[in-house]
């Protein structure tokens, strides 16, 4: 069982450094409980999440994470996301969506906050005007 478990932890820890190898940054991943699809390429987190990078942090009660696709998604009662990069935004929402080259979704008793003034509303959709 102990072989199975350290099986899984090298499994994330292989996981996260590939997708912090493909935003060329340190990803961090928090959780009370870690499951990975091997066939999905899927994350699924539970209980009280935290994810950080160079570029963000995320927090929130469950969240999945889809290595084909790009997307963090995570809820909570808020769930927070502060970028730094490729702007500096705060937001907080029932759920969050985050595509890093894209968009944040923000839906829920959504608040955005960025250097140009703050946002609230049901549901908040917001193109991100980086390089990338």
């Amino acid at each position: 069982m102990k072989s199975i478990f350290n099986l899984v932890c090298l499994v994330i820890v292989i996981l996260a450094s590939h997708y912090a190898i493909a935003n060329q940054n340190e990803f961090k991943i928090n959780a009370e409980i870690i499951d990975y699809d091997p066939s999905k390429k899927i994350i699924s987190l539970d209980g009280a999440i935290s994810m950080t990078s160079d570029d963000f942090q995320i927090s929130g009660t469950t969240a999945t994470i889809s290595m084909n696709e790009e997307v963090i998604s995570i809820e909570g009662n808020p769930a927070r996301i502060n970028l730094e990069n490729p702007e500096k935004i705060f937001g907080e929402a029932k759920q969050i969506k985050y595509t890093p080259a894209k968009e944040i979704s923000l839906v829920g008793e959504a608040v955005l906050r960025t250097k140009d003034g703050e946002l609230k509303s049901k549901k908040i959709l917001y193109q991100l005007g980086g390089s990338n």
